[in-house]
């Protein structure tokens, strides 16, 4: 796993995470949105722990760098969220 690919998933994670601090801190939260960023929050971080250890095990086995095993599969459902919430 590329380093930067790492800490794209791991800044996502962290605004995602902020999103839902700020949707929390609403008068009337929408506890639909919320549930549904807390999805996308899990769904990021089951993917950096992933690429963490697929970097780990790369470098155990002497490879510097793997291409991305999944790439754009988060960004669709995030992409789509975004649009919905405008």
């Amino acid at each position: 796993m590329n380093s930067n690919y790492i800490n794209a998933l791991s800044r996502k994670h962290a605004q995602i995470d902020r999103e839902i601090e700020e949707a929390q801190k609403s008068p009337l939260p929408d506890t639909l949105v919320i549930m549904q960023l807390k999805k996308i929050r899990l769904a990021y971080r089951d993917r950096l722990k992933a690429a963490i250890a697929e970097k780990r095990q790369a470098l155990a086995n002497g490879r510097r760098h793997l291409p991305p095993a999944v790439t754009g599969k988060l960004a669709p459902a995030y992409q789509s969220q975004q649009s919905g919430r405008n």
